[in-house]
């Protein structure tokens, strides 16, 4: 049994992993309080390694490796983008500068499907990831999510509050709703941009579109049909930390 992180630019997400299988749902670290962590395993053995995709949050990853040496005896294994791994191979110039939550979420995205597949993940940034039925990785896309572009307007014009939620018919009548309204209708718009990219680019292909992510669950989206996975980032983690617990 194998112990994840996936640590992000806004949170921590963790979970346990039995082989490239996840087990039960992951949890959110939003402080340095580790103390939770135990619970995964009350009523089984510790973890026998500690695996994480690390992007951001260098204040949390220090506390974390910190509290897996003292509570578990473990140092904590970095995973690092590679050209070849798993069945997928990148065609990205520098593999080792491709994203690692990119590479861990195209990777089980393709081992989802085992089909041209389109990974959206709507976090602190939006990127789209596309893998061919053959396993190759044929490039991607990196927007600001909607966080940051709530924040980049607050920031840079007079008087506009942060956006409050996000209305889903008519017009908005309140500055704040109007600008969760315009956030929304951007990132809606950004998705149908990129479906129709991708259409154009490998036309006659059909494609599983696959989102994950924080923001996933809001996504407002009336393109293709897609499927929700909120831990793809983890299911990509647990293959990758399965594929090295083997050699």
């Amino acid at each position: 049994m194998k112990l994840l992180f996936d640590i992000g630019n806004s949170t921590i997400k963790c979970a346990l992993a039995d082989g490239a299988k996840l087990i039960d749902q992951a949890l959110t670290l939003t402080d340095t309080d580790f103390d939770g962590l135990g619970k995964l395993w009350m009523d089984g053995e510790a973890p026998e390694g500690v695996f994480a995709a690390r992007v951001g949050a260098t204040a949390l990853t220090d506390a974390l490796a910190q509290w897996t040496k003292a509570e578990l005896g473990l140092p904590i294994n970095f995973v690092t983008p590679s050209a070849d791994a798993l069945g997928l191979k990148t065609l990205y110039k520098d593999p080792e500068k491709l994203g690692v939550d990119r590479w861990l979420a195209a990777i089980a995205g393709f081992r989802l499907t085992d089909s041209n597949v389109c990974v959206v993940d709507i976090g602190t940034a939006i990127t789209l990831d596309v893998v061919l039925g053959d396993g190759v990785h044929v490039g991607g896309l990196i927007a600001p999510g909607e966080g940051l572009i709530a924040r980049a307007l607050a920031q840079g014009t007079a008087d506009l509050p942060m956006a409050a939620g996000i209305q889903r018919q008519g017009l908005a009548l309140e500055t704040r709703q109007a600008i969760g309204l315009g956030i929304s209708e951007m990132i809606g718009g950004l998705l149908d941009r990129l479906h129709h990219r991708v259409t154009q680019s490998y036309p006659g292909l059909y494609f599983d579109w696959l989102i994950t992510g924080g923001g996933g669950a809001r996504c407002d989206w009336s393109g293709p049909a897609y499927c929700y996975v909120p831990d793809l980032v983890l299911q990509g983690l647990a293959a990758v930390a399965e594929e090295s617990a083997r050699a």
